[in-house]
């Protein structure tokens, strides 16, 4: 900005000087290229000085979207790490659906009485998750009933090459594999926030 407006003042001082050494019958002339000038000098620096002011405003606009992004992404890994402690989750797990838009996270107690399924769609954004009480049905059947809306999943779980396929009867069929703890928090934290797991 300062480089411009110096650059517009140099050229206005060349032109003033240059033309009151015309002298003679061109004066009139002069004083109104002059005045000219000046009124282009003084539009461009406004319009400098506008373009100015609506690249701060849109920094600044970033730059709050930027923080309350990362105060609202410090909260939910500190809700979610506190969910994972009070209900003794210690098994963690991602995956996909079949659809393959629909990413997958759950995570159950030592005992098998606690237990979240979170899904996140990566096409539209929408989530849905079940946290709360977990049953064993047995024949490796399983319900997590949500204590927020009253409502539960029922799922059955195979184990074949390592991984684990999770039959959710008019969800489909899921793929997961085992995790870290930090990347689960991660990730939960991560869909709550409204950004795209990366798992």
């Amino acid at each position: 900005m300062r480089k411009k407006m110096l650059v517009v003042l140099m050229v206005g001082l060349v032109s003033a000087f240059t033309l009151t050494a015309c002298g003679g019958d061109s004066k009139k002339s002069d004083k109104s290229e002059k005045a000219e000038e000046k009124k282009e000098d003084k539009k461009s620096a406004d319009e400098d000085a506008d373009e100015e002011d609506v690249d701060d405003a849109d920094e600044e606009d970033a730059d709050d979207s930027e923080g309350s992004d990362d105060e609202a992404l410090a909260e939910n890994l500190e809700k979610a790490e506190a969910v994972v402690e009070q209900g003794g989750l210690n098994v963690f797990y991602a995956g996909v659906t079949e659809d393959e838009n629909t990413k997958m996270l759950c995570s159950f107690s030592a005992e098998n009485s606690f237990g979240i399924v979170e899904f996140f769609n990566t096409e539209t954004d929408e989530s849905g998750s079940w946290v709360g009480e977990l049953t064993d049905n047995g024949d490796d059947s399983y319900t997590v009933s949500d204590t927020n809306n009253g409502t539960s999943l029922t799922f059955s779980v195979v184990v074949t090459d390592g991984a684990y396929v999770l039959t959710m009867g008019e969800l489909g069929n899921a793929v997961v594999t085992e995790i870290e703890q930090d990347e689960f928090v991660a990730c939960i934290a991560a869909v709550e926030t409204g950004a795209e797991p990366q798992f």
